[in-house]
């Protein structure tokens, strides 16, 4: 009789997926096209040191209201160490203490716009399109052309005129003097220009060789000249005797400097001088100041780059150049290298004519990550790179991985950054786009990149780091700054007292076979989170739809404070944690796992994210 022998059914195999090594955020590739080890959705995450995604820190308000939109957030240095913070809010520049809140006002009649500003020879000066307002560190601030250098155009005159150019006019000043070697029995002294608006003093060397005011003297300020009463005495020395110091105001000339809201130090050596721009009356214009003198600014220190049409928008260094950038252009370059060399004692500035096409958006994210120099452009965030083989500098995109969505802001021109511990961010429409110079990349244009995150509900209208810590303002007039769990503990997780949405989604993933449907098991699938002193979760699976699977909540630490005895899942352990799923989903095509976390004062932190499943049938329709 024949026998009937059956084999057992094949065991179906079990395949399993790590994410891991994670790096930052996608908003820009193909769904397909995601690593494995970014999201397509990370809201409100950063990576720690080690470079794994946890959720933010919130900010804490550290006054009230000061009456206006913040203009900008100023900190002002000297050399014995004193530090302030003031903050120009509306039309008004404030010291703000910030361990207390508590403000005073130190100046009430500035331009609501934002300013920029810089500190040299232990003053703050700030610009602000209308201003150039000077703080010593204490009282009121002044504008500084209310006691600006005054220049001595021409020494060793005639009385009849001549004589040898010294300095140049001060822009900030109305105020020249001129130096006269007199001769005998000379009264009458011709000034180096006419139509003058006053003469504010003479003098004249007396025997001990002392300049001593001269009260006795008509001017004729039409022709630009002075008669004394009296012959003054002739200097023992030979040297001039005679000195007159006038006014005469040029119509728009100290507005060449108060309407600029750029700035940036450059020179050659120990010579630095101040360059400022983004003067919209001279859009393509810039200045510069006399070595060592911020309050001159003379009237032949400028330099008209390029074409007028596209504004100057601000500057970088990169190595012993300044780059200067434009808005794009399509006609004209927009940058433009500037260079400085010595001829003598001289300081000679050369501009050279550089690249055209990329060009600046914003005037408010110039920044330096590290030694990368970076502007935002329409295209995204821009740096500046140098051929090894040509040294020809070139722009490249920086921000690859978020200009999916960057370059889509509304109102880029208006967007702001700050560079704070090796994070560049990028402000705009209450989100913050940041690049972390710790995780760099290489970019599909073949150009070296950044890992970048994204944060949303941050209505940052500018920012400074002060005193190593972030801080913010809003156009509701208020001050915060970026709490640290350090100082705040696990009350660091919350924006003011509200709580913070955070999440990370891995790509929408075939599993290896874009025609089967999978099974997702039990078994095996969840995430591997980071300690916290208090954490908590949601687990969702993404595939025709969202769907919540579980819920998390952990404490870590023995913190008994911090315990809430109702929500511990998985004890106290000080170490990372997995907690699976437990959920089956049966005919996946593609499949996303979505960590989210929106509880107040909780942390989450992610290692890894495993999925575990088994192929099924073929996708027949």
């Amino acid at each position: 009789m024949a026998t009937f022998k059956s084999n057992p059914p094949a065991e179906e195999k079990t395949y399993a997926k790590s994410y891991r090594g994670f790096k930052g955020v996608d908003l820009t590739s193909a769904i397909t096209e995601i690593d494995d080890s970014r999201s397509p959705y990370a809201p409100n995450m950063i990576a720690d040191l080690s470079g794994f995604p946890c959720k933010r820190t919130g900010f804490t308000k550290v006054c009230d209201s000061l009456g206006g939109r913040i203009n900008g957030i100023h900190a002002y240095l000297n050399g014995d160490g004193v530090r302030k913070m003031l903050v120009h809010a509306g039309a008004g520049l404030f010291d703000v203490n910030v361990e207390d809140g508590t403000s005073t006002s130190v100046y009430a009649s500035m331009n609501n716009a934002r300013s920029t500003s810089f500190v040299y020879g232990g003053k703050l000066y700030i610009l602000d399109g209308e201003n150039y307002l000077a703080y010593s560190g204490s009282g009121s601030a002044a504008q500084v052309e209310a006691s600006a250098y005054v220049p001595t155009t021409r020494i060793a005159m005639q009385p009849a005129g001549g004589g040898t150019e010294h300095e140049p006019v001060n822009l900030l000043q109305p105020k020249r003097i001129n130096q006269f070697a007199w001769k005998t029995g000379s009264t009458v002294f011709q000034l180096d220009t006419k139509n003058i608006d006053s003469i504010v003093k003479c003098e004249q060397i007396d025997a001990s060789g002392s300049w001593q005011n001269v009260t006795g003297y008509t001017a004729d300020l039409v022709a630009g000249r002075v008669t004394f009463s009296a012959a003054p005495p002739v200097a023992s020395t030979g040297d001039d005797n005679v000195r007159i110091t006038f006014s005469k105001r040029v119509s728009g000339y100290a507005e060449r400097v108060k309407n600029c809201t750029i700035n940036t130090f450059y020179g050659i050596g120990s010579d630095s001088r101040i360059f400022i721009s983004g003067n919209n009356k001279y859009r393509n214009y810039d200045w510069y100041s006399w070595s060592g003198k911020a309050d001159y600014f003379p009237d032949v220190n400028y330099t008209v780059v390029g074409a007028e049409n596209n504004a100057i928008m601000g500057y970088l260094k990169q190595y012993d150049s300044l780059m200067i950038i434009k808005q794009a252009n399509d006609q004209d370059a927009s940058i433009f290298k500037r260079s400085a060399t010595l001829n003598g004692s001289d300081t000679i500035f050369t501009t050279q004519q550089g690249l055209a096409g990329v060009g600046a958006v914003s005037r408010w994210c110039f920044g330096t990550l590290y030694d990368d120099n970076l502007f935002l452009a329409k295209d995204g965030v821009f740096g500046l790179d140098t051929s090894q083989v040509t040294q020809q500098r070139t722009a490249q995109v920086r921000s690859f991985y978020v200009n999916g969505e960057l370059t889509k802001e509304p109102g880029l021109e208006e967007a702001v950054c700050c560079v704070s511990k090796g994070y560049y961010y990028l402000f705009v429409n209450g989100r913050v786009y940041i690049a972390d110079a710790r995780q760099k990349n290489v970019n599909p244009s073949k150009s070296f990149g950044y890992e970048w995150f994204y944060w949303t509900d941050v209505p940052a209208r500018c920012a400074l780091e002060y005193e190593g810590e972030l801080y913010i303002g809003t156009d509701e007039g208020e001050l915060h700054k970026l709490k640290t769990e350090s100082k705040f503990g696990m009350e660091a997780y919350s924006d003011n007292g509200r709580a913070i949405s955070c999440a990370w989604a891995t790509k929408m993933d075939t599993l290896g076979d874009c025609s089967s449907f999978k099974r997702i098991d039990k078994p095996g699938t969840g995430v591997l989170v980071m300690p916290f002193a208090s954490a908590s979760g949601q687990i969702y699976y993404v595939m025709d739809g969202e769907k919540m699977v579980k819920g998390f909540s952990m404490n870590t630490t023995f913190d008994w404070n911090d315990i809430d005895f109702d929500n511990i899942d998985f004890g106290t352990l000080p170490y990372p944690t997995f907690v699976p799923a437990r959920k089956k989903e049966r005919k996946a095509r593609m499949f996303q796992i979505i960590v989210k976390n929106d509880a107040l004062n909780d942390g989450l932190g992610l290692y890894e994210i495993r999925v575990q499943y088994k192929m099924k049938n073929p996708i027949k329709r």
